[in-house]
């Protein structure tokens, strides 16, 4: 497809990304600092993890691969006063017995979980995380040409050329 006008933007989510009640989840292949995970996440358009239900928990920990991954959850702004990087209210936690509790007085200001499913405060290191996309749809155009039926095209990339291709 050739035109003129178009701005590359990005997108919803990034191919392969798992959807679940309203959003859509991917899991990082490389282990990073709390601070570079949630800027990578953001890069992509997305965010970290935030989680407000048993069910969305269970994702996260399955799509984190049942390990020691990050969330975005930090009291890395105010001791005590918890709150999801994306700004989301609180309304669930699964914080361990005794959690967050920043051990022998270090300023673990970051939640990851830890194990058999529970979350504790931890200090920053590089850890798994995952990324949430909060939009719904898959990205996709809707191509109108006189005397032809309207296709939808799927998977919608920029060359740096300017032109267009999907699936």
């Amino acid at each position: 497809m050739l035109g003129s006008g178009f701005q590359q933007t990005t997108a919803p989510h990034p191919p392969g990304a798992i959807p679940f009640e309203g959003s859509y989840y991917t899991f990082a292949g490389t282990w990073k600092g709390w601070n570079q995970a949630k800027a990578d996440c953001e890069a992509l358009g997305g965010h970290m993890a935030a989680v407000s239900s048993l069910a969305e928990d269970e994702l996260v920990w399955a799509r984190g691969g049942r390990f020691n991954s990050w969330l975005g959850y930090t009291d890395q702004a105010q001791q005590q006063n918890w709150r999801w990087a994306n700004d989301e209210p609180t309304t669930y936690t699964h914080w361990a017995a005794g959690e967050p509790n920043n051990w022998q007085g270090q300023a673990e200001d970051y939640a990851a979980y830890w194990w058999r499913f529970i979350w504790n405060d931890v200090t920053d290191a590089n850890r798994p995380f995952v990324c949430e996309f909060d939009q719904r749809a898959i990205p996709a155009f809707k191509l109108v040409r006189a005397g032809e039926p309207d296709r939808v095209a799927t998977h919608v990339r920029m060359a740096s050329s300017g032109q267009l291709t999907f699936d």
